[in-house]
């Protein structure tokens, strides 16, 4: 989290764009990815072949200070960036309180 913004990143080897999806819903960041593995291998005296499948999914809370409906999302080398701006009277404005006397 910085002063103008507030960002998740997420590590997903193996995956791409196509099998992650990102969803807010209230103050409620939903990451959900599929996985699906083929694999096959011929030899002259055997013939091996695999499929491997998974899903997932992490619900993160949204910061109040966060835009959720601003929200932008990077996908590069199985690495996920999900970047909010803050809303502007979230910023860390400092303010000061005038102290009256009694």
């Amino acid at each position: 989290e910085s002063e103008s913004e507030v960002t998740v990143t997420a590590d997903l080897p193996g995956l791409t764009e196509k099998d992650v999806e990102v969803s807010i819903d209230h103050d409620l960041l939903t990451i959900r990815g599929r996985r699906e593995v083929e694999r096959e291998e011929k030899k002259h005296n055997y013939h091996v072949m695999e499929r491997s499948y998974g899903e997932f999914h992490r619900v993160v809370p949204v910061p109040d200070s966060a835009e959720g409906t601003k929200a932008k999302a990077t996908f590069k080398n199985g690495v996920l960036k999900l970047v909010m701006p803050k809303k502007p009277e979230a910023g860390s404005q400092r303010r000061l309180i005038p102290v009256d006397s009694a």
